[in-house]
């Protein structure tokens, strides 16, 4: 039987940017699949790690997170511990912070090869012990500061007040399972230790505390093999400064890295890896021994795979405003109608803007493979809101929305409709449609009506906006429901879905299309409010 294998969890502290949040559970995932990915919320926005597809990296959210503060982290840390202790067993936990990036492979080995060459150990990190010659750290020094206030509970161990203080710098610092465990012990039934803490000003807590709380329980506090060139407080770095740590050996982490997606930085570690994409075990290479030993033979088609997290990464960029659950249940409604068996049907957008849910539909269209051919249609005046409200004007729009479908190489597959939708000709069936052009029910209902004899039996519309502060729209979809020939399928945010279940009787279309414009469905008396 060959050696344990060393289990160790990375324990992250999140608060903002899902797309850096998964930036960071890819990173940690490549470089050290073994490894698990504890999640902890620390953010006001309780929605944060919500459908996040963590779990495919080896992740796990905690579910007991609460919002945390800056320089009182301490509790963060014991969630994590009491967590792992009971449901993810671990030999190391590592702190990683949302802004910090690892920077080569090999990682718990390495901490693994260093704990076994030093039993005993509780705590590594870019330490600094009692008595050091060099400055203390600015929360070691406040921390000492309140040494009368600290002596009673520091007398109950041997040597307690020698001990204080211990200091650490926070990220990439590495707990022992069995450290970890006497301080969730030590903390539960010490109510001295809460009481003093509570009334005490010390400030980085996590970062003083629990290094002389470690020590005072026995345990050895030492410095991490691992190099801090570019894990410092503060500091910005270079893509070179990033390149010559990459190149030593040890040097395991980068922080900070400014939490932005497109940060020169993190693009730049991304890209050294292949973007996170290729895996450690290739693959790749067993497929093209597959392919290789099938040449002559006819193969099926690859079945065709709807991801929602690259849509959703790419729509964030583009202005407009539509929410990731929205175009969760964007993306469902649309599918829903191009996997449906029959002739492809045209999926068509009123009210594109910037292009935001136009790439979303298109995206779909194209991880399908439909010959379906996605409309959009927009005057491209950059003008929003509602004609019985207010309107905005945003400026001119139809550059954003051609630059947008260019850049993410979609411009084939959209045919956009520079025009009101009422002044588009049109004549072929109808999937899907997406009504969010102008928001007053006179707008929505020239929009809808125009085009709903073409929408499919069976086929879906979609109603954005549709809530109390857009009173037309909202009184138009519960017209609709009211007149029976329309039924709910999904409401998501202010996204409302209907499926068409009969058409609308000749000669009521009839008479809408010979009316003046400005007539609407109150004005003639067929539906009341």
């Amino acid at each position: 039987m060959g050696p344990r294998r060393h289990h160790n969890t990375f324990a992250c502290l999140v608060h903002e940017r899902r797309e850096c949040v998964m930036d960071l559970v890819r990173n940690l995932h490549h470089l050290d699949p073994d490894s698990r990915i504890l999640l902890y919320n620390g953010g006001p926005d309780t929605e944060l790690l919500k459908g996040l597809p963590v779990e495919r990296y080896n992740a796990v959210v905690h579910p007991g997170a609460r919002p945390m503060k800056w320089g009182w982290l301490h509790d963060f840390a014991l969630d994590c511990f009491r967590f792992a202790l009971e449901h993810e067993p671990f030999d190391t936990m590592t702190i990683v912070d949302s802004d910090q990036l690892g920077l080569r492979p090999g990682y718990s080995a390495f901490i693994a090869e260093f704990l076994a060459r030093h039993p005993g150990a509780g705590l590594l990190g870019n330490v600094q012990l009692p008595g050091s010659p060099v400055p203390l750290s600015a929360p070691a020094a406040h921390a000492r500061r309140e040494l009368d206030l600290w002596r009673p509970f520091l007398k109950k161990f041997p040597d307690g007040e020698a001990q204080f203080v211990h200091w650490t710098f926070w990220p990439s610092t590495v707990f022992s399972a069995e450290a970890a465990n006497d301080l969730v012990k030590l903390w539960d039934s010490d109510a001295q230790l809460r009481d003093i803490l509570s009334r005490s000003r010390m400030w980085a807590t996590e970062e003083v505390l629990f290094p002389t709380l470690v020590a005072m329980l026995g345990h050895r506090v030492l410095t991490s093999p691992c190099r801090y060139d570019v894990v410092k407080y503060r500091v910005q770095y270079s893509t070179r400064e990033l390149d010559a740590a990459m190149s030593r050996q040890g040097s395991y982490w980068a922080h900070p890295v400014p939490r932005r997606h497109e940060d020169p930085l993190r693009a730049h570690v991304r890209s050294r890896f292949q973007e996170y994409l290729k895996p450690t075990t290739s693959v790749e290479a067993v497929e093209a021994a597959r392919v290789m030993a099938l040449q002559g033979r006819e193969e099926k088609p690859r079945p065709k795979l709807l991801l929602a997290w690259p849509i959703l990464s790419e729509m964030r960029k583009i202005e407009g405003w539509l929410s990731e659950e929205e175009a969760d249940l964007l993306m469902a409604s649309c599918s829903h109608v191009l996997c449906a068996p029959g002739a492809p049907q045209s999926v068509v957008e009123v009210g594109s803007y910037c292009g935001k849910a136009t790439v979303v539909l298109a995206r779909v269209a194209e991880a399908l493979g439909t010959a379906a051919r996605v409309h959009a249609i927009d005057p491209g005046d950059g003008v929003v809101g509602s004609r019985d409200g207010k309107l905005e004007r945003k400026g001119a729009t139809r550059h954003k929305l051609e630059q947008t479908l260019r850049s993410s190489g979609l411009d084939s597959m959209v045919h956009v409709h520079f025009q009101q939708a009422p002044q588009v000709a049109w004549s072929e069936p109808i999937g899907f449609l997406l009504v969010d052009g102008l928001h007053d029910y006179d707008s929505v209902s020239a929009d809808f009506h125009h085009l709903e004899p073409w929408l499919t039996l069976g086929g879906l519309v979609a109603f954005h906006d549709c809530v109390d502060y857009f009173p037309g729209v909202k009184l138009f979809v519960q017209e609709l429901l009211r007149d029976g020939r329309f039924r709910h399928v999904r409401t998501a945010g202010t996204l409302v879905v209907l499926e068409k279940l009969a058409e609308c009787e000749k000669p009521q279309v009839r008479c809408l299309s010979d009316q003046p414009s400005g007539v609407t469905l109150r004005s003639i008396g067929i539906l009341s409010g």
